[in-house]
């Protein structure tokens, strides 16, 4: 059979209900089972959306920021049912603890669901197969987000269990880094080269963030240069927790901070005047209530001259 493809988006935020009928709706009316979703056969009766041998269906949940910002990539995830006989699969997607997806599917064989996460964050998905008893439930953090395609399949076995496996292309992904900072402690990376100690003229711009409540806190630090983003940092930041970037090379950047638990963000320009000041540093705090603060601080200061070389050499 021809697969096809349905595609549905979601926002964040919002429950989708995919036409779950209860028992003994007014709407529920026996049908050709092979045409419609409402066919009442006790325990096994169609519910929810019916996905046809070999089709796919499709769900999106998020904004889609990932494709407009940074390094990292959607996540996928893939339901399938793995048997010959139609499965019952009802789908749950939380993120930071508020319903994004809410949905239930009836599977012919070979049929699949599949959830594109377009949106970093944290993520609870609880898989259930009701006639089964059989419930998976997932956590996909920001390491499940790189450069890479990575996808989460689901398959539905034949007693109703559920095996789950993870796959990843196994591209290189510079300048994405994912990192948990603990409690009054400092994660260091410098970006580009390091600048000569001959050119005293080139200095260096810093980039830190710091985690001033008492609660740990998930943030995004973006760096993006006139070529393009540069670096595309998670760092899950304990209290007093601090993360340091140096910008070694002269440049145009734009620094971007995010805190994924509350939607915070902020953005700031670092001009490349910013490599003329003896130190110049862009700073971002984060408070109890999850809110940033972000300034940017330089310092110019007139270089001393270099001191005369008044060794000679005598000879006898």
């Amino acid at each position: 059979m021809e697969r096809r493809a349905f595609l549905t988006t979601i926002g964040v935020g919002l429950t989708a209900a995919g036409g779950c009928l209860s028992p003994g709706s007014a709407d529920s009316q026996a049908t050709d089972p092979s045409t419609d979703t409402t066919q009442s056969t006790g325990r096994d009766r169609f519910e929810g959306a019916l996905v046809e041998t070999g089709e796919t269906v499709e769900r999106t949940v998020g904004t889609g920021t990932l494709k407009e910002r940074g390094r990292r990539r959607p996540h996928r995830v893939a339901i399938t049912n793995s048997t010959d006989e139609r499965k019952r699969v009802t789908v749950s997607l939380e993120r930071s603890g508020t319903t994004v997806l809410a949905e239930a599917f009836t599977l012919r064989s070979a049929a699949t669901v599949e959830i594109a996460l377009t949106e970093l964050g944290r993520y609870a998905l609880t898989v259930t197969v009701p006639a089964a008893d059989a419930t998976e439930t997932i956590s996909l953090g920001p390491d499940h987000f790189t450069c890479n395609v990575t996808k989460t399949s689901i398959g539905i076995q034949d007693d109703g269990s559920l095996d789950v496996l993870s796959t990843s292309t196994r591209m290189a992904c510079p300048g994405v880094v994912t990192e948990e900072v603990s409690a009054d402690a400092v994660a260091s990376r410098p970006l580009g080269a390091d600048s000569s100690d001959d050119d005293r003229e080139e200095t260096t711009h810093g980039v830190s963030l710091r985690n001033e409540s008492d609660r740990t806190w998930t943030a995004r630090l973006l760096v993006d240069s006139d070529a393009g983003p540069l670096f595309d940092g998670v760092y899950t930041v304990a209290p007093g927790g601090r993360v340091r970037l140096t910008l070694a090379e002269r440049g145009t950047y734009s620094v971007s901070f995010d805190v994924l638990e509350t939607g915070e963000t902020a953005t700031e320009a670092v001009p490349s005047s910013s490599f003329d000041c003896n130190k110049s540093s862009t700073r971002a705090t984060i408070d109890a209530d999850g809110e940033l603060s972000v300034s940017t601080m330089t310092t110019l200061m007139a270089w001393p001259e270099p001191t005369p070389d008044t060794t000679t050499n005598s000879s006898s």
